[in-house]
């Protein structure tokens, strides 16, 4: 019997704790939603409502994770500029971050718009990241060493950040 050893019976985990998953997201960015009833291309419009938030897969996978109440830290590039505005909206519904700054300025900028008339699909506009610092990879890497101790489970999602080599994902 295991009674009294401190070891976890088979498929049980010995930590009480809840379990943590770590989102590894190469290419955050800023999304910019804009609301634009009837929507068509070449004509000017006007949006009737805007949201900004965080944006890539990441971040959006993150922010379901914490409305679900699962514990989740998401890392991943961003620009010295505007970490505070990817990290902020997602520390305040309870995901932890662990940003990398991977460059000068600002992140990735993504554009949807939405036609709240129409089933269509919404039009995405994605910026192309900028390109990350030759340590950034490394610098990511110790973070999600780091993390990996407290972690159950890894969502490693998103584009590539323009820097990195395609092989990154099997790292």
């Amino acid at each position: 019997s295991s009674a009294g050893s401190g070891a976890a019976a088979p498929g049980k985990r010995s930590n009480p704790e809840p379990f943590m998953i770590l989102v590894i997201c190469p290419n955050l960015g800023i999304d910019r939603i804009l609301e634009v009833p009837h929507f068509r291309t070449a004509v000017v419009q006007r949006s009737t409502g805007v949201i900004r938030q965080p944006g890539g897969k990441g971040s959006n996978a993150a922010r379901v994770l914490a409305h679900l109440k699962s514990p989740v830290a998401l890392t991943g590039f961003v620009g010295r500029e505007d970490s505070a505005a990817v990290a902020g909206p997602l520390q305040d519904i309870g995901v932890e971050t662990r940003l990398v700054e991977a460059f000068d300025g600002t992140s990735r900028n993504c554009t949807i718009i939405v036609d709240p008339s129409s089933a269509a699909h919404p039009t995405v506009i994605n910026e192309e990241s900028v390109p990350i610092e030759a340590d950034a990879e490394e610098r990511l890497m110790n973070v999600v060493g780091r993390q990996l101790p407290v972690c159950t489970a890894v969502l490693v999602t998103g584009s590539l950040a323009v820097g990195l080599k395609p092989s990154f994902y099997a790292r």
